[in-house]
């Protein structure tokens, strides 16, 4: 394969600018190139991302600000709400059609909601109450959403992110946790006076001034994503018998057996797509073999609980 890996000048020229929005993001937010680079990678790969951590950690800013670098926002196709258990599916859905209603038809406006989106954040998404879950698990799962008596086919919708406080204890809501297959740890930033220092100055640009432009416009963005998680699916093909796939073979089914970390087959798509697809970002090439360090970045990220994380982390790096 070619220095280029085979694609065309067109997909190249995306892929460098979307390579170097990424870099700028890195520039305007502190200390979250890691997380940076997971949600990237989970929009080229169509893989829904949990992020974990304490309010005030930033996991909104983050995501906020990804989605202005790829040309969306709240009237243009990403949707993000903060649920609660008092969350109604009208909310996030949209409401019913009163006008319709009387003329004897159930429809749904739903203008700037969910079903228009091609990229969702729900917010403290464990809060919600059953209703609205039923609806994201069928949403996560076929990329369908049930409106009335209709299926509503979401072909556009790329990937959801998903934030909490905290990995849920109930097991009702471990079917739900389970169709986030990446899970993103986000800490405070490291505490020193340039930290605090870059992060009071970089805050204040967000504030003031949009310094995240845009790469690429919403239906360019939706159009590279597909064609990149094609991309990734063909090098997968190419590569199923070779070492690199034998080594994250062996690495899961260890994680499963030895340190007994609950996998689900389902994921295993996720979490390969997602190593092909950090390997290409990390490189700026879209012909190069992943490595050991592109395995690590997302297994580390596999986990069930905090403490599973430094565990696998150990097993990874011996």
């Amino acid at each position: 394969m070619d220095e280029s890996g085979g694609v065309s000048e067109n997909f190249l020229k995306y892929f460098m600018k979307f390579v170097e929005g990424a870099r700028k993001l890195k520039s305007v937010l502190v200390d979250r190139d890691e997380e940076i680079d997971t949600i990237a990678c989970a929009f080229l790969t169509g893989t829904n991302v949990l992020l974990i951590g304490e309010p005030g950690t930033g996991k909104s800013l983050v995501v906020n600000e990804f989605a202005k670098l790829v040309g969306m926002g709240p009237e243009n196709g990403y949707f993000h709400y903060l649920l609660t258990k008092y969350t109604e599916p009208s909310e996030i859905l949209g409401p019913i059609d009163i006008k319709s209603l009387r003329e004897g038809k159930y429809e749904v406006i739903t203008k700037n909601k969910l079903p228009e989106a091609s990229l969702v954040f729900l917010d403290e998404v464990f809060n919600a109450n059953s209703a609205i879950l039923n609806s994201l698990l069928t949403l996560i799962n076929e990329k369908k959403l049930i409106l009335g008596n209709m299926y509503k086919n979401m072909d556009d919708l790329i990937c959801v992110y998903g934030a909490s406080n905290h990995v849920p204890q109930d097991p009702l809501l471990l079917a739900f946790f389970d169709r986030f297959p990446i899970r993103l740890l986000v800490k405070h930033v490291e505490p020193s006076v340039e930290n605090y220092k870059k992060l009071l100055q970089k805050e204040i640009n967000i504030e003031v001034s949009d310094k995240v432009e845009p790469i690429l416009k919403r239906k360019e963005s939706i159009s590279f994503a597909k064609e990149f998680n094609r991309l990734v699916t063909t090098k997968i093909e190419e590569m199923i018998d070779n070492d690199f796939l034998k080594s994250v073979f062996n690495s899961v089914k260890y994680l499963k057996s030895g340190a007994e970390i609950f996998i689900s087959d389902r994921n295993l798509k996720h979490i390969v797509k997602m190593i092909v697809a950090y390997s290409m970002l990390r490189s700026e090439k879209t012909s190069v073999v992943p490595n050991k360090s592109d395995i690590i970045f997302v297994l580390t990220k596999i986990w069930n609980n905090e403490e599973q994380k430094d565990e696998i982390e150990r097993f990874l790096v011996r």
